[in-house]
């Protein structure tokens, strides 16, 4: 029954299967699964970097505020913030005319939260020198209230509440497992698509924030640990492994699937059209002494069909270089994903063919609309792009997904209707 849902499918022509590249295991790649912590309260927030080596950042407020030194001397308090600009200054950093000696400050608002240039954030804000001239800025906030500023850009609130509700539980166990993985480091999550787009309060929405109330704690794991819940916005198909596409180590989760239910993506299939002379430019940008380009061309691919590797020919020299590092050097935006399908080149441009968005792993947005739209529930669908997951809420028991009938199954059986 297997061979035939994958024929229905519609797998893969055989050659890519043949020269699918499995990746050298090294002792460099990070972690994909992780312990959770042994009390369920210890990671309750999330610390997001919302500027990072800046000469100075403008904050308001119309609430009162406290601050804050790291051994919880009270600093200084007010009824509200009005443009006050923050930056290093001496040995100390500079509040307005004000000179505090200590770093870091943690500014906490009394109120709905802090106007950080165009964006308001929830809660406070730990600030800190980099160096003599910069400083670095942090929004610390619970989990819950982060992904009420995370869900209404990283999802359509229009989509069906069970679709929302699965992007709630992923961006919810993603950033869990960032804060777990990055206890040591500075912050956890960046607010751009490095981590997951975070916008702060203006954006929420009640559609999302129902979802992320209905679905509140609720995680995935695997075997009692933490995995990274990765997503993107159209697999083209069929989703992929990490160890593909990063530094991290394979897991049984993000083994990847086959996927038919984005194709009324606008991004399903595109092309794009690049000149020898941008890509050389965009390539020397990041440290490589390029000559003039005469060819680029897949030398590996994995078992979904995407370019793991990319040949740069120039000048009689050949260049082996990651796809997806190829891909977010030269243009994110426009080589949509590394699913390419065909690549024709003239004497000065290039033309990229290719199906999806995103880096193809783990659960597929568009995917999810769809499934969503189809009926099926949100734990469906997670057992869909995870198999094999446990959702589990934090402090309780978990529920193992595989025991409920069909759930994941349900959906794969009707992949024939979408050929």
């Amino acid at each position: 029954m297997l061979k035939k849902i994958q024929f229905l499918c519609g797998i893969l022509p055989l050659f890519f299967i043949i020269i699918a590249w499995s990746p050298r295991q090294s002792a460099t790649y990070k972690k994909s699964s992780l312990p959770l912590p042994s009390k369920s309260n210890s990671l309750q927030k999330i610390r997001i970097v919302l500027a990072q080596q800046v000469r100075e950042v403008q904050i308001s407020s119309p609430d009162a505020f406290d601050i804050w030194d790291s051994e919880g001397h009270l600093l200084e308090s007010g009824a509200s913030i009005t443009d006050t600009m923050l930056r290093a200054s001496g040995t100390g950093i500079q509040w307005g005319s004000h000179i505090f000696q200590r770093s870091p400050l943690v500014i906490l608002s009394q109120g709905e939260g802090i106007r950080v240039g165009t964006h308001v954030y929830r809660h406070g804000l730990r600030v800190w020198r980099e160096g003599a001239a910069s400083i670095t800025v942090v929004n610390e906030i619970p989990i819950e209230e982060y992904l009420k500023g995370v869900l209404p850009i990283e999802a359509n609130p229009a989509w069906d509440p069970e679709a929302l509700k699965a992007q709630a539980v992923v961006s919810r166990t993603y950033a869990l497992f960032k804060a777990i993985e990055n206890q040591e480091a500075s912050y956890d999550l960046s607010k751009d698509v490095l981590s997951q787009v975070y916008a702060g309060k203006r954006v929420e929405k009640p559609q999302t924030n129902q979802a992320i109330e209905a679905t509140r704690g609720q995680i995935l794991i695997y075997h009692g640990e933490i995995f990274p819940a990765y997503f993107h916005s159209t697999c083209g198909g069929r989703t992929t492994r990490p160890e593909y596409q990063w530094d991290y180590e394979g897991h049984p989760v993000l083994r990847g699937v086959a996927c038919q239910f984005c194709r009324e993506s606008k991004h399903y299939r595109w092309q794009e059209t690049f000149t020898f002379k941008e890509i050389q430019t965009k390539l020397k940008e990041h440290g490589f002494t390029i000559g003039t380009l005469r060819r680029i061309s897949p030398l590996r691919r994995d078992d979904s069909g995407r370019v793991t590797q990319f040949l740069i020919e120039h000048e009689g020299r050949k260049l082996p270089m990651r796809a997806n590092d190829f891909r977010l050097w030269v243009d994110a935006q426009r080589l949509k994903s590394t699913l390419i399908t065909e690549i024709e080149s003239g004497n000065e441009a290039i033309t990229f063919r290719g199906r999806g968005w995103g880096h193809g792993v783990g659960l597929c947005q568009y995917g999810v609309k769809k499934l969503g739209e189809l009926g099926y529930s949100y734990r469906e669908i997670l057992e869909f792009y995870y198999p094999g997951s446990d959702l589990t809420t934090l402090g309780k028991a978990s529920e193992d997904l595989k025991s409920e009938t069909g759930l994941g199954e349900k959906i794969r059986s009707v992949f024939s209707f979408f050929e």
